[in-house]
């Protein structure tokens, strides 16, 4: 049977990390499993172990080790670390992190993926920190990639020439004498005269608009 875990005032010294750096939400990246793992653990008790998950039943003999889903193992995990806890008179000391991580490391055999993870790194580069992987492959150094190229301007496009507008139509009317004169100017800017509605010449109607 494994030896009794330390005592709560020994995690600090036992970590070499100072108490409360290590947080919840570290333990919780650390050993929250999901369904895609398979947790190999143990049990550390001198008797057998049954336990549920979602109504179904469960058991790991004394001293025996058993694999599982994530899932399944964290509740087993959380279980077990409890009852250790309790029997270390250390239970009320739980809620620190570090002390938690003390006995969850003595539960866990081995982390298993069941499916693996797809990466979009080359081959070279699988088994590199992501904080040394270069920006270029070797192979790449010398050449010019898309990104590396500053985005011109777009061309704007030629506008169709504006044509010039029509000119209206306009018209001038004026009486003399009992005469109605008219000068109508059409759009294209021809000039047509009249004299009582039949056409008459332009010297005819600027002599009578003089008179005006």
């Amino acid at each position: 049977m494994d030896e009794p875990i330390e005592s709560a005032s020994k995690v600090a010294s036992t970590l070499q990390i100072p108490t409360g750096q290590y947080t919840m939400a570290q333990f919780n990246k650390e050993f929250w499993f999901n369904g895609l793992q398979m947790i190999t653990v143990v049990n550390p008790l001198d008797y057998d172990f049954p336990f549920m998950v979602e109504m179904r039943n469960f058991f790991i003999g004394a001293g025996k080790h058993e694999r599982f889903p994530g899932v399944i193992a964290n509740v087993y995990l959380s279980q077990m670390s409890g009852i250790l806890a309790q029997n270390d008179d250390q239970l009320g000391l739980m809620s620190d992190p570090q002390l938690k991580k003390l006995y969850y490391q003595k539960l866990i055999v081995d982390t298993q993926e069941m499916v693996h993870e797809h990466s979009p790194l080359p081959a070279y580069l699988q088994n590199v920190s992501p904080t040394t992987i270069p920006e270029k492959a070797p192979w790449e150094e010398n050449m010019e990639r898309a990104t590396d190229v500053a985005p011109q301007a777009p061309t704007a496009e030629p506008k169709a020439p504006e044509l010039p507008k029509p000119a209206k139509e306009e018209t001038k009317e004026f009486e003399l004498q009992g005469s109605r004169y008219k000068m109508v100017v059409s759009k294209a800017g021809k000039e047509m005269y009249y004299k009582d509605g039949k056409m008459t010449s332009s010297a005819d109607y600027f002599k009578a608009a003089s008179l005006v």
